[in-house]
């Protein structure tokens, strides 16, 4: 990947580190984002896995305008290059690397579309981390 795509991946994960609870052990990020005339419209659901007590908790947090941009600065710089993704995935483990996996289809939750599959995963995603733990 080209070294500027490199840096506006680790400014992303950068802020997404910065605004996650303090304790965590992974970050995990669903994005979806689309062009409009006036610019972008953009959905993101994120939690950190944390250690609660003896447990693992998965509490969600907001992106600020600062992480928004950096996402956009992100998508903006790749579509020039012919990269037009329309949802990324992240996942962030302790000491801090990191994971994108981009996705090319339509955009299903800025449309209105349940996606079964990916509701599922991000749902149970305590349990599935849990299990990888395990092994």
């Amino acid at each position: 990947m080209d070294a500027s795509f490199t840096s506006l991946q680790a400014d992303v994960v950068h802020h997404f580190a910065r605004l996650a609870p303090l304790a965590w052990l992974r970050i995990v990020a669903d994005v979806e984002i689309e062009d409009e005339d006036a610019g972008f419209h953009l959905d993101t659901m994120s939690f950190a896995i944390v250690k609660q007590g003896s447990d693992l908790d998965d509490p969600q947090f907001d992106l600020d305008r600062e992480a928004r941009k950096a996402i956009s600065l992100l998508h903006d710089g790749m579509k020039a290059a012919g990269n037009n993704w329309s949802g990324l995935e992240l996942v962030i483990d302790r000491p801090g690397t990191f994971e994108f996996k981009f996705s090319y289809g339509p955009a299903m939750r800025l449309n209105g579309k349940w996606d079964p599959e990916k509701a599922e995963k991000l749902d149970n995603y305590l349990s599935h981390y849990k299990a990888e733990r395990a092994r």
